[in-house]
């Protein structure tokens, strides 16, 4: 079976009002301002992508803040956005009140096995070999018809970002490899790959990378 890389985005939530800028810039402020919310922002060329470093910098503070691992998914239809387009790029906020926040689970499966590790190693390898769209494109659907990955997509696809593995890279008529992130491990932080240090998806927000997410078999 061959992978086909989805490129249409779709929203997480709907019904937000459309309302002008400056209005949209005071309600961020004023969510920014009050200790009643916790909020999460992204920002990206691509409204889903900014959308989706939201919920996922939501998930990373509500989790400090209830001291319960929060996931993602847990925080679609649950949460309110707040968006705004500035420049080239939409900015988006995610926010919850805390007082009624009850979608706190305990952790489930976000813990890499270290064999998983060497796993990911052989796609890294591959990886870095990838400068173009379309080789980005064979590469994962030659890895998951040898079954070295089992499934991979976009942020417009994506249905777990915590347990999903991130393949980074800056565009330009290139694309250059950065590297790949693990899914979140029980400290709410992902594993940077190339250096081994703790990162988040976050890191790599704004209009020079691109990311492509992929699970092991």
């Amino acid at each position: 079976m061959k992978v086909h890389i989805m490129l249409m985005a779709f929203w997480l939530f709907v019904g937000s009002a459309t309302v002008e800028a400056q209005d949209v810039v005071a309600q961020m402020n004023e969510v920014k301002g009050n200790a009643a919310y916790c909020y999460g922002e992204g920002a990206d060329e691509n409204p889903q992508t900014a959308l989706n470093f939201a919920l996922e910098e939501l998930a990373t503070e509500l989790s400090k803040k209830t001291s319960v691992r929060v996931n993602v998914d847990e925080l679609r239809g649950k949460a309110s956005k707040l968006e705004r387009k500035r420049g080239a790029q939409t900015r988006v906020l995610v926010y919850v009140p805390l007082a009624q926040y009850n979608g706190a689970q305990p952790e489930r499966n976000a813990a890499i096995r270290s064999s998983d590790y060497a796993k990911a190693a052989d796609v890294v390898k591959q990886m870095k070999m990838v400068k173009s769209a379309s080789a980005l494109k064979k590469l994962l659907e030659a890895d998951m018809e040898g079954g070295l990955i089992k499934t991979c997509g976009t942020h417009a696809n994506v249905k777990d970002v915590d347990n999903v593995y991130w393949w980074v890279f800056r565009k330009g008529e290139w694309l250059q490899f950065v590297t790949v992130l693990t899914p979140v491990r029980e400290n709410g932080k992902r594993i940077n790959l190339e250096t081994g240090e703790e990162q988040s998806l976050m890191d790599f927000q704004g209009s020079e990378y691109g990311s492509v997410w992929f699970t092991l078999p």
